[in-house]
């Protein structure tokens, strides 16, 4: 199986970058999931925007540990 590679500031082109840069502004880190999406810059958009939504929205941290946990789960990989 094919693994995407994580990205960094020295392998990022531009647009990438700007993503990477802005997560790590706003997270105080590039977390794995993110420098791996980054490889598709639409797609790690996308899930910052979906991150976002969430984190503004009426989803209280309570509800929101238990959904990550339900996903946690029924996941197949380490959480």
């Amino acid at each position: 199986m094919n693994r995407l590679p994580l990205l960094t500031e020295h392998t990022a082109d531009a647009k990438q970058l700007a993503l990477l840069e802005d997560t790590r502004r706003q997270l105080g880190r590039v977390p794995n999931l993110y420098a791996a999406l980054a490889n598709g810059p639409q797609a790690l958009a996308c899930y910052l925007a979906l991150r976002d939504a969430l984190t503004r929205g009426g989803v209280r941290f309570r509800l929101s540990d238990f959904l990550d946990l339900g996903q946690a789960a029924r996941s197949y990989w380490c959480w």
